[in-house]
């Protein structure tokens, strides 16, 4: 019983995580201001195995620049080299507030959603059968 609540709570953990990146994304889709950033580095990584994090800065529509820590780790299929271009939107209200543009992150709520879900189900599916 116990692996079956671990499996439901974790679906159910990754189902809630896909709801606030959606929600962060669309609001700033809604609101946010788009401006051209560049990737200035990378932010120091526990181990060897984990996944770079690039450092984006960009100047605000107010003339600030700002050099944030991007939320989302670099996977191999979205490598950015240090002095990329990425296009950038921002919360107006909290200019540190932003995401990348790109099909990351245009989707990845939904692999968290989709995750969740199926985590859930099988959770469920394996107590039915045990």
């Amino acid at each position: 019983m116990n692996d079956e609540l671990f499996t439901a709570a974790l679906g159910g953990l990754l189902f809630a995580v896909g709801c606030i990146v959606y929600l962060k994304r669309k609001k700033l889709l809604r609101s946010g201001i788009r401006v051209v950033g560049t990737v200035a580095g990378f932010a120091p990584r526990a181990d060897a195995d984990s996944l770079p994090i690039p450092l984006i800065r960009y100047v605000t529509a107010d003339k600030k620049i700002l050099t944030e820590q991007y939320d989302v780790a670099v996977s191999s299929a979205d490598k950015y080299s240090e002095g990329q271009k990425v296009e950038v939107i921002y919360d107006p209200d909290d200019a540190s507030s932003f995401v990348i543009d790109n099909k990351t992150t245009r989707y990845l709520w939904l692999f968290f959603m989709a995750g969740g879900v199926a985590l859930f189900i099988g959770a469920y599916i394996y107590y039915l059968l045990k």
